[in-house]
């Protein structure tokens, strides 16, 4: 299992020294909502009238807020530390005076450091939402995977913000593999790659037998992955399956992408066995593969 989660597009199954057989392959990714606690992650902004810094934002107190002085563009970041597959940013508008002022705000959410290169989330502040205390959702639809989180105000207004909310995904549910791009590095007679994505635990894909093996699957998504799940070749054959390993991540080329979980044992690579491979920390992935190192199919 990926603990914490993983921010995938890609997942792979390699092996080296044996045949690749894969009866399924299934991807679990975060579905529904936890808050961050973002209290004390690095925050940054603009520009900073008198003593209202960025991080009165994100310090738990809703009669705090940041503050920036007044130029043409105003901004308000905070760095999670690590990628998140988020779900909802909530601004907290100010709750004394001034709430007009946030009218025309946008949010947004990515991996880019430089804020302004990632996605917007939402719509911008209307001037019905811009009132003092005002509590204003912005839900991301797809889920984005970020580890940057951005507001920005243009205009001659100020920035102001009383607290920053930020929800991500914590528990599983399987993404349908149906239909998606998949391959693999060699194809023995008609046992194609998409056979491990079908549906059907009695067909499998497999391959030739040189040196490495690999089967990939694209995604075509960015998602934050939990853990993934082999079922071997169900009929005979299962112990090639040892030492495969499975690797999730957004390079199309699966050996740059990060390894989940341990390569599979001899004990484990037995006819229909289920096994997961959990990721430790959040992956943010478009494609899976496994790979097979060795002779084996």
């Amino acid at each position: 299992m990926a603990n914490p989660t993983v921010s995938a597009r890609y997942v792979s199954v390699e092996l080296s020294w044996n045949c690749l057989q894969l009866a399924e392959v299934m991807v679990t990714t975060e579905t529904t909502g936890s808050t961050i606690d973002i209290t004390g992650k690095p925050t940054s902004q603009s520009s900073t009238y008198l003593d209202w810094s960025a991080n009165r934002a994100v310090d738990g107190n809703p009669d705090t807020a940041s503050h920036t002085e007044c130029p043409s563009v105003q901004w308000w970041k905070i760095d999670l530390q690590e990628i998140y597959s988020l779900t909802k940013i909530t601004i907290v508008n100010r709750r004394d005076c001034c709430g007009e002022r946030l009218a025309g705000a946008i949010v947004r959410a990515g991996v880019n450091s430089a804020h302004t290169q990632n996605t917007q989330i939402g719509g911008n502040v209307t001037s019905s939402q811009a009132s003092n205390g005002a509590m204003i959702d912005f839900l991301a639809n797809p889920n984005v995977s970020a580890q940057y989180v951005s507001v920005e105000l243009y205009g001659s207004q100020c920035l102001q913000l009383a607290e920053v909310i930020i929800a991500t995904e914590t528990t599983g549910s399987t993404i349908d593999l149906t239909g998606k791009p998949v391959s693999q590095s060699s194809t023995y007679l008609n046992w194609s790659a998409n056979r491990a994505v079908d549906g059907d635990l009695g067909t499998a894909s497999h391959t030739e037998c040189p040196s490495v093996q690999w089967w990939k699957v694209d995604l075509q998504a960015m998602y934050c992955l939990t853990k993934i799940t082999i079922v071997n070749r169900r009929d005979c054959c299962g112990e090639r399956l040892e030492g495969a390993i499975v690797r999730a991540g957004v390079n199309s080329d699966q050996s740059q992408n990060t390894q989940i979980g341990d390569p599979v044992t001899s004990t484990q690579a037995t006819d229909g066995a289920v096994i997961d491979f959990i990721a430790n920390l959040n992956v943010s992935a478009r494609y899976i593969s496994v790979e097979v190192p060795g002779s084996k199919c």
